[in-house]
């Protein structure tokens, strides 16, 4: 047997090996428990606190009112997460959603328009701002980070403007009809909540706008040098996250028949605590919907668990600051792991490539 045909046998081995070998399962096992972790979390969470306390918490009364009250913040956290995806942070969303809730409810109590004119405008002056939020980024250099916060604070003292610090009740049946209206059983609300995410799935995961977004987070230079218009896709995230959490602000409103100006704080934490959990989740690395679906209802249920057994009520605030600084480091080392893998897959398809050409000379 000549030395060439040796070289060549041991390196189908050593392959064979590699491909088979105990470091190979476990890193495959590693690497569904960080696709589904989060999944598997809020199954425990959700058995544990059945078997816990089966009277109150498993009962489709308690299911369907947690599905109604996390609809507005999950609108919210798809909105933040449209600029994440191209590396960029909105921090007016809750502001923004909030101004949406006060327009819904306030042109129809305080200026008494047409019930489309209080469903639609404020959902249109939602996504103005987030235009507007692009452009200020793109246009004037100013950092989202900088530029967002700047705007959730002059939508607050705008908000505050319009309803002379009052709190707005008593919007017509006109507009609460909307927002309580029912779809098979679930709130509207809700389901449209669900209708957005499954519109997001289609264009972040099998639209090419989708995979060009993703371009652009993972290297906007690389991304603008293959011919990707980065500035519209940048200003298109802006625009979208607009768009929907105006929608939700203007439900929530039409739900609620209401409006005050605390609504924005209280809204902006757990979209960015589900955000960023859902980063960890899917496909870890990558802000994702359905990572983001499985985020905020994780949280959701926590607490109403952790309320139904008695804890006080602080923990509201303090289980999703935590979540959001864990989901920040899960978020990063996610991140970290999955450049990681695509180094060794560039290595494992550089080694098979050298021993094919060791194969083909022998």
């Amino acid at each position: 047997m000549s030395n060439a045909e040796t070289n060549s046998g041991a390196v189908r081995e050593a392959r064979r090996r590699s491909d088979t070998s105990d470091g190979a399962v476990g890193a495959r096992v590693l690497e569904l428990g960080g696709r589904y972790g989060l999944l598997i979390l809020l199954i425990a969470v959700l058995v544990l606190f059945s078997v816990w306390i089966p009277e109150s918490f498993f009962a489709w009364q308690n299911f369907r009112g947690t599905l109604s009250q996390q609809a507005i913040i999950l609108m919210v956290a798809f909105g933040v997460m449209l600029p994440l995806c191209v590396d960029e942070f909105d921090f007016s969303v809750g502001a923004n959603a909030a101004m949406a809730n006060i327009f819904c409810v306030g042109f129809s109590v305080l200026q008494g328009w047409p019930a489309w004119v209080c469903i639609i405008l404020p959902v249109v002056i939602s996504t103005l701002i987030g235009v507007l939020n692009g452009l200020i980024v793109i246009k004037l250099k100013v950092m989202s980070f900088v530029a967002t916060l700047g705007s959730a604070t002059a939508l607050l003292g705008f908000s505050q403007l319009y309803t002379d610090l009052q709190d707005l009740r008593g919007a017509p049946e006109s507009i609460t009809r909307i927002g309580r209206a029912e779809v098979l059983g679930l709130p509207l609300p809700t389901v449209v909540a669900l209708i957005t995410a499954a519109v997001l799935v289609v264009i972040l995961q099998h639209l090419p706008v989708g995979r060009e977004m993703d371009a652009i987070g993972g290297n906007r230079e690389a991304a603008r040098l293959s011919g990707i218009n980065v500035d519209r896709r940048v200003l298109a995230t802006f625009a979208g996250c607009g768009l929907i959490v105006g929608i939700g602000g203007m439900l929530y409103g039409a739900n609620l028949g209401a409006a005050n100006t605390s609504t924005g704080s209280t809204l902006l934490l757990p979209a960015f605590s589900g955000a960023f959990l859902g980063s960890t989740t899917i496909r870890p690395g990558r802000f994702n919907v359905v990572g983001t679906l499985i985020g905020v209802f994780l949280l959701a249920f926590i607490i109403s668990g952790l309320e139904q057994v008695g804890v006080p009520v602080w923990i509201e605030s303090v289980v999703p600051g935590i979540a959001l600084i864990l989901a920040v480091a899960a978020s990063s080392w996610a991140i970290r792991a999955r450049a990681a893998r695509l180094r060794e897959a560039q290595v494992r398809s550089l080694t098979r490539e050298d021993a094919d050409t060791t194969e083909q000379a022998a």
